[in-house]
């Protein structure tokens, strides 16, 4: 079995100072340290927690008995069991959240806000820790750690019927009702219908009312499953339909009404809509409102786009107008899958950082933003290999938000036309020797390299193409984890074919 640090949790108490002070002083009588007995312990300590809990401190003193009764404890060298020799996982449920668990002074701090979002309901996850003992005798003390973290219910806070708060309903024309339970992570999102007149309109188990007479009225209800919740919608009964009663929103041909949907920071869906009952000709006018402009905005054509994730969810509505006909679903921002995303990925910026030029005094060629390398939008990167190569690189910072997952695979890639330039042969982006994109990490004065492969891009004239690249999950976090520190990523290519002009756009970094 090996053991990995896990950086913010290998490290002494703050008064280790002291301790090495007396260790320099164990036998010129410290009575205040020496011992001649190593501690005892009541045997492995278990930290049993909710999600809800907060921020709890385990004292790591806990079962451990001193055989000198004014002897003096301390604890150092927490660590974490993250994997065994073959890489396989010694954790349970999801991987431990960086800084969730940490030592201070002679306690083990645990913050159970961290596993909210990562747990369902009596879900569990088990961490293994161990940590060292000592009171000065000659042995040290290995005590080992299980922390179990169990996520609790999350209740039902409110329920939105996306047809509004009033609706017609005609004889021989039902109006499907749907409803949605807030927040998104509650546990239990079932919900039951019920109507106050059964003799004017009806609910069946899945939201769909049905008029019994005309001229009427009567309320339907949502109520969630705990009964705690409910929404209502009152019901108003005609004979014939003369106007719309209801409508559905869809997205790629598919209704999509009182859906959730993720949507990326940054990226676009279009949304449609459908008037019911359909085959009445009705052609009234949309209109489109967002709850939430600053996560998410709506135009007057349904075009969602993504803005900000810390900013939360959005409710997209589409309203007939003048009408109280409305239909509803909720945007969920996402990360943007471009892990390069809230950097300077398709130089719109109008400059070409945080892409940087590497040994500046090496290179022949030059890089600079211009409007005519535009892929998308209004800029891209013209490089001139001039008589040599250029060699360009993400830097570190570019890379330091990210959380490489190790089963996953990566993929870099980018967009790039050959305007110009003699000779075949094409552009290689890389040296002979990498034969792929160089990716490094640099961890306490110690450097690897590793590389994904790509075909060499041999393409001229006025037409794009993509440049991609594949890297193993496995490659980026064993570098990155191996050593005292976290480790850095720098990005590496290369266009090396001599008297070329290249214009490359939308450089991207993904997650397959």
């Amino acid at each position: 079995m090996t053991t990995k640090m896990i950086k913010n949790l290998l490290f002494t108490v703050a008064i280790a100072a002291t301790l090495s002070a007396c260790d320099d002083h164990k036998n010129e009588g410290n009575g205040n340290f020496l011992a001649s007995e190593p501690v005892t312990i009541d045997g492995p300590l278990k930290i049993d927690l909710t999600e809800e809990q907060g921020i709890v401190e385990a004292s790591l003193l806990d079962g451990v008995s001193n055989p000198k009764a004014d002897g003096v404890i301390y604890t150092r060298q927490l660590n974490y069991y993250d994997t065994d020799e073959n890489d396989d996982p010694l954790y349970q449920g999801p991987a431990l959240p960086n800084g969730a668990i940490r030592k201070r002074e002679e306690f083990l701090v645990i913050d159970t806000s961290m596993w909210q979002n990562l747990l369902a309901y009596q879900e569990t996850a088990v961490y293994n820790f161990d940590y060292l003992i000592d009171n000065g005798a000659d042995d040290s003390v290995l005590r080992n750690i299980q922390v179990t973290i169990t996520g609790t219910e999350d209740k039902v806070e409110q329920i939105v019927i996306q047809q509004g708060s009033e609706a017609n309903v005609a004889i021989d024309y039902p109006l499907q009702l749907s409803a949605t339970v807030l927040p998104q992570k509650a546990t239990f999102k079932t919900v039951s219908w019920e109507s106050s007149a059964t003799d004017v309109a009806t609910v069946s188990e899945t939201g769909l009312v049905s008029a019994v007479k005309a001229n009427a009225q009567a309320t339907i209800s949502a109520i969630s499953a705990d009964g705690e919740v409910q929404a209502n919608i009152l019901i108003n009964t005609i004979e014939e339909p003369t106007e719309p009663l209801g409508l559905d929103i869809y997205y790629q041909e598919q209704i999509v009404s009182g859906n959730l949907i993720d949507l990326g920071e940054g990226t676009q869906i279009q949304l449609s809509t459908a008037l019911l009952p359909e085959g009445l000709g009705f052609d009234n006018p949309i209109e489109w409102f967002s709850s939430n402009p600053n996560a998410a905005t709506v135009s007057d054509t349904g075009l969602v786009t993504g803005i900000a994730k810390v900013e939360g969810s959005a409710i997209i509505k589409a309203k007939v107008k003048d009408s109280s006909v409305e239909q509803l679903i909720e945007v969920n921002l996402t990360d943007n899958p471009n892990l390069l995303y809230n950097t300077n990925w398709n130089f719109e910026s109008g400059d070409i950082a945080p892409l940087l030029i590497n040994s500046p005094e090496k290179n022949t060629g030059t890089a600079e933003v211009c409007a005519e390398a535009a892929y998308e939008g209004d800029y891209g990167l013209c490089v001139n290999s001039n008589s040599g190569k250029v060699s360009l690189y993400f830097p570190e910072s570019a890379f330091r938000q990210i959380t490489f997952e190790r089963d996953a695979i990566y993929a870099f890639n980018m967009m790039v036309k050959i305007k110009s330039g003699g000779g075949g042969g094409g552009a290689a982006f890389l040296s002979d020797k990498a034969k792929g994109v160089q990716v490094f990490s640099h961890v306490a004065g110690k450097t690897w390299w590793w590389k994904g492969p790509v075909d060499d891009f041999a393409q001229n004239g006025d037409q794009w193409g993509q440049v991609q690249v594949l890297f193993k999950g496995t490659d980026l976090t064993d570098k990155l984890n191996d050593g005292p520190e976290s480790g850095d990523v720098r990005l590496h290519f290369e266009l090396q074919t001599p008297n070329r002009l290249f214009y490359i756009d939308n450089i991207r970094f993904i997650k397959q």
